[in-house]
């Protein structure tokens, strides 16, 4: 009796666990990027490992007939996250590096990868805002010492009181 024991397990996914170090190689750009097929099928719900799974599955190293034109030093940062097992997350240090590997993360439906490099985005995008305003503050400051000290150099009672009298709008003076 089965009932509480493992499930029976397709032809697929025997031949998936069996064959899970069969090299794979994917182009990308000018680049080819060569990995195992657990790796590349590590997030099954990906693009990639859409493609990956329809490589029949054997002991052969075989290229993946699709090809993706994409920037390559994107696509390395998306093997290196999968490489890592999808533990690792380091961002590009470059602003521009960082929307082409959030962009591929979210075309190649890599949705939590894609997630922690958009977060990083808006966290330097905020970071540039509060700079800026941090740098408004600042000049506000010295604008206004440097009107408080020509307000201190100058007395203006005598200048109000003038404009008063000669206005006549002061009525204790007529």
């Amino acid at each position: 009796d089965m009932s509480g024991g493992a499930k029976k397990r397709s032809r697929e996914e025997i031949a998936e666990q069996v064959f899970s170090h069969q090299r794979i190689s994917i182009e990308c750009g000018e680049r080819t990027f060569t990995s195992t097929r657990r790796t590349w099928t590590l997030v099954d719900s990906s693009v990639i490992a859409v493609a990956v799974s329809l490589v029949e599955p054997s002991n052969e190293a075989v290229t993946l007939d699709h090809f993706f034109d994409e920037s390559p030093d994107a696509f390395a940062l998306v093997v290196s996250h999968l490489r890592s097992n999808c533990r690792t997350f380091s961002p590009p240090e470059s602003d521009r590096e960082l929307e082409e590997y959030w962009g591929l993360a979210r075309k190649l439906g890599f949705v939590r990868l894609a997630s922690h490099l958009e977060l990083e985005v808006l966290r330097r995008r905020w970071e540039r805002e509060a700079a800026y305003l941090d740098g408004q503050i600042s000049r506000t400051r010295h604008c206004m010492d440097a009107w408080r000290r020509r307000c201190r150099t100058v007395d203006v009672k005598p200048l109000i009181l003038n404009a008063d009298a000669s206005d006549g709008a002061n009525p204790s003076a007529a």
